[in-house]
This record gives C-alpha cells, structure tokens and sequence, in this order.
C-alpha cells in the first residue's frame, strides 16, 4: 500500500476513531440524561400512584366504618383499624417519595395531617358506637366535620395530583427533548459513519423495543397478580362468611331464625342472586316460600306442589343456565326474550327427608364458585332444619302427655312458676283449677282401659278447646287436671269453672261404635293473691278445694276460701 494512501487511511481510521470516540463521549452523555429523565418520569408515575393508594386507603377506612356502624360486627370493627394502619403507611410512603420536591413535600404533610383528622373522627365515631351505642355515633356522623374533612382531603388530593400531573408532562417534555438532541446528534455525528450509526442505530431500537416489551409484560403479570390477590381475598371473605353462617345456624332455636339467617349470608354471599327458602308443608301435597330476598329475574310462585319442581322430583340440583333455550321449573316465570335470566334450584334433603329447596335467580349464567356457595348454603341449611324438627319432636314429647294431648305435670310445675312470677309483677290476678272425673275407677271397670282412655282423651280435647291462648291446660295425673288461668280473678275463675263442670257432664264419648255412659267433674279453685302466693301453696289449697267437693257429693265447684272458712 503506498505511504500517502496509508496516511490518509491511517488519518481517516484516526479521524473515523476520533469522530467514534466523539459519538460515543455524546452518545454516552446523551443517553445518560435521557435515562435520568426517564427515571424521574417513572419516580413521578411512582408518585401519582401514592397519592390514589393514599385515597383508597381513607376510602377503605370510611367503608369498614360504616360497615361496623351498620351491622356492629367485630369483622368490620377489625378491618377498620387495619385500614387505619394502611392508611398511615401509605401517607408515610408518599412523603418519602416528595421528599426531593418541597411543594409536593409541603402538600402531602397537610394531606396526611388532615388524614389524621379524619381518622380520629372515624375512630372516635366507632368508640361512641361500641360504649354508647347507634345514637351517639350517628349525632358526630350527622355534625358532618368527617364529610368536611373528606371534603378538604378530596380537593388537597386532587390539587396534589394535578401538581404531580404538570411535573410529569414537564419531564416528559425534557426527556423527549433530550431525545431528540441526542438522535440530531448521532445523526450530526455519524454523518461520515453511516454504517455505525445503522449498528448504533439498530442496537438502540432493539433495546427499546426490548425494553417495552418487558414493561408490557410486567404490566401483564402484575394485573394477573392483582386479580388473583382479589380473587384470594374474595374467597377468604367468603370462607368467613360461610363459617360465620354456620355457626349462626348452630344457634337458632326455630326455623324462622334458620330462615332469617340464610337470608341475611346469601345477601351477602351472593349479592347480585335473588333467593328463596321453599319448605314442604306437613301435608306434603303443597312447598311453600317461607323466605325471599334480592330482586327475582325470574320470579317464582309462593305456593306450589312438590311436582312442579325439577329439583325435588329429582332429589338434586337443577340449573338452567338460560330461561329461554333450557327448560324451567313450572313454578318459575319467564321473564321477556329480551331478558338474559338464568335459575337454580337445589333440594333440602337430609337423612333421606326432602324438607323443601333452595332457589336463585340472576341474569347471568351462576358461576362454579356462586354454585359452589349455594351448595354448601343448601346442604347446612338442611341440616340445620332437619335437627331443629328434631329438637321441636323431642321437646314437644318432654311437655305433653300422649293420650290427652296437654301438658304434662313437670311443663305444670315450670310455667306455674313463670306465670305466677309475671303476675305479681305486674300485679295481676292468676287461678288455678284443678279438676277431678267423679267415679273414674268405675267407669274403667265398666268400660276397660280403652275406654277409659277414650274418655281422658276427650276431657283433654275439651280443656285445649275451652282455653284461651294464654292458659296452660294440663294433665296432672290419672283422671285429674289442672288449667292455670292466668290474669283471672277469683269470680271469673269460677264462672269458667262452673261452665267447665257443665261441659264434662254433658260430654258424651264415643268408643267401639257405642255412647259410653256419661261422667261429672268436681273442681277445686284457688287463686293468687286471695289464697296462696307461692306455686306449691296454690296447688295445694286448690286440691284441698277438690278433695271438699268430693267429700260434698261431687259434680261441683268448690272455692280454696270456702274450704278455709269451713
């Protein structure tokens, strides 16, 4: 290679380098800055995000408050104070983030002072609510300070948010301005380097293009994240609630309260489903709807046969996903073609005995997760109906005697007690009768014990239809009767007496297609507070009573206070 050709390729190579090294110096200092205000872009974004965690959170803090003031429920009690704690340390976040911008730092401090106020409002509006109760958390709710700081928090925020806003279009303006020097500057630079500015060029889109795509995928995977930390904490309120749900079940005591319960958790469970409870009635020829809640897209008939339902001819779930295309229960109502509606139906069965079903409509097809729910509600339900009949059997059978149909001496012994006790608070009168079939061995020789029977059944079929709703009919023992006459003076315990006395003798008891031979009653009265005070005492003077009208000849009426004159 000639000497001057090797200058000017070794100058050009110098040249070639300085101007590389040039490229490089201004390409490295260009880029730099640009990725400096591309952070502070991003530290901004980091801001603006604060500042809305910081207003969720005091949204979150005002909800959990009126859900506790609203239902009073440790839960919401609970998420309250946690929500206050967020709160805090999300302020305490945001300020570090402004700590570099004094406005922004001045704005946050007042934000987060105000934030203090309203907690404190909050957290003093729950403590009325705990000591004192509904009334004096409503009065600081109705003086509206926390509506006026709420006020003054919304407005702070969005001033603080909208001065966040401009810095960020301001170094969003610099980090493009800074852009486009540096590529007027790699262009200036490379002019005589086509081909390493293209590889330059080239590696810079690659880079970006690099750098997007993995910012879109953290964008992706966070919003995958966050939808399932929803659906985890959708699931967990879920699980306390039907956990809740069943522990109330537990502690019902009758089936409205069973009823009013599952009302009340699948409102909550399944807010966007109106529900029904349908229970079989003792017949079992007509299912009646005992408990409706929500807004019916397909509404249903209040009383139907067990026929008209799928799920109870066929003793499990029946769903139909669309009115219009499947085929509906016929107590079930159509709504317009223009309504999407879907219905579900699942039966109440347990230990092989249908009780009634459950059932649910919406607009839109139930998902696994709703379905799941309205099992699992079904199947405690059931249970919970079936060991409440149990319950009402076994403590119907402790009370009542079987032949007669009243209650029994030891339901005799408590409600006297009961019943005396409400009197003489109230400073109201009670009686007590007690009633004796005249010649009753006589008429078991004759008769039988069936007979006898017979006619013990139809004197306790007598006194339940003679009574009023609030008198206690009993059967004391053998032939013998009591009927506690609650707020009854001693006059019209007589009068009620005499008419008694007149129905037994005029009774007449059918038994093996013959008229049995017709009977009396003696009756001995007492009464509280003219002849004894005490439950013991009054059964006492008013068998003395009895046993005098026995001894007077029977078939009579006989006062304790004319046996204590006797």
């Amino acid at each position: 290679m000639p000497a001057g050709l090797r200058k000017r390729v070794l100058a050009g190579m110098v040249v070639a380098s300085l101007v590389m090294a040039f490229v490089a110096i201004a390409v490295w200092l260009g880029t730099s800055r640009f990725l400096d205000s591309f952070d502070w872009v991003d530290h901004t974004n980091a801001v603006l995000r604060a500042l809305e965690r910081d207003h969720a959170a005091i949204r979150e803090v005002e909800a959990s408050q009126r859900g506790y003031l609203v239902t009073g429920q440790v839960d919401y009690e609970q998420e309250f104070y946690a929500a206050t704690r967020l709160a805090r340390d999300a302020l305490a976040d945001t300020r570090k983030l402004v700590a570099d911008n004094a406005e922004q730092s001045e704005r946050v401090h007042r934000l987060a002072e105000l934030t203090e106020q309203r907690m404190q409002i909050a957290m003093a509006t729950a403590q009325a609510f705990r000591s004192d109760g509904y009334d004096a958390a409503r009065k600081l709710v109705v003086a509206g300070k926390g509506r006026d700081l709420m006020a003054r928090i919304a407005a702070l925020h969005a001033e603080t948010v909208e001065a966040e806003e401009a810095l960020m279009a301001t170094r969003q303006a610099r980090a493009v301005a800074d852009a486009t020097r540096l590529r007027l500057l790699t262009l200036l630079g490379l002019a005589s380097s086509i081909g390493i500015l293209a590889l330059v060029g080239r590696r810079m889109l690659v880079e970006t293009r690099s750098r997007a795509r993995a910012e879109a995928h953290t964008q992706e995977a966070n919003l995958a994240l966050h939808e399932k930390v929803d659906e985890l904490h959708l699931r967990a309120s879920q699980t306390r609630e039907m956990s809740r749900y069943a522990g109330m079940l537990q502690s019902c005591r009758n089936t409205a309260e069973a009823i009013a319960v599952t009302r009340d958790a699948c409102q909550r469970l399944l807010p966007d489903l109106g529900g029904a409870v349908y229970l079989v009635r003792a017949s079992q020829d007509l299912v009646e709807g005992i408990g409706v809640w929500g807004a019916h897209v397909v509404p249903s008939a209040s009383l139907l046969s067990p026929q008209e339902c799928w799920a109870l001819r066929r003793g499990r779930t029946y769903e139909v996903a669309d009115v219009h295309a499947g085929m509906c229960c016929a107590h079930a109502s159509v709504p317009p073609a223009e309504v999407p509606a879907s219905c579900l139906c699942v039966p109440l069965a347990a230990q092989g005995d249908v009780m009634g079903f459950l059932y649910f409509s919406g607009r839109d097809r139930l998902a696994v997760a709703a379905r799941d729910i309205v099992v699992a509600v079904a199947e405690q339900l059931s249970l919970s109906l079936s060991n409440l009949r149990l319950q009402e059997t076994l403590r119907v059978q402790s009370i009542r005697d079987p032949l007669t149909g009243l209650f029994n001496r030891r339901y005799l012994e408590e409600s006297l007690e009961r019943e005396l006790a409400r009197c003489q608070r109230r400073s109201l009168p009670l009686a007590v009768l007690m009633i004796d079939l005249d010649h009753f061995k006589r008429f078991n020789d004759t008769h039988g014990h069936d007979g006898g029977d017979a006619l013990l059944s139809q004197v306790g079929r007598l006194l339940q239809w003679q009574s009023r709703a609030e008198d206690i009919a009993c059967r004391f023992g053998g032939e013998e009767f009591t009927l506690i006459l609650p707020e009854m003076d001693a006059d019209g315990a007589y009068e009620r007496a005499q008419r008694m006395r007149e129905l037994v003798e005029g009774l007449q008891v059918w038994h093996l297609r013959e008229t049995l031979t017709p009977v009396t009653a003696s009756i001995g009265l007492a009464w509280c507070p003219g002849d004894a005070r005490a439950s013991a005492d009054l059964l006492r003077v008013a068998d003395m009573a009895l046993y005098r009208a026995k001894r007077e000849g029977r078939n009579r009426v006989v006062r304790a206070a004319d046996v204590g004159d006797a």
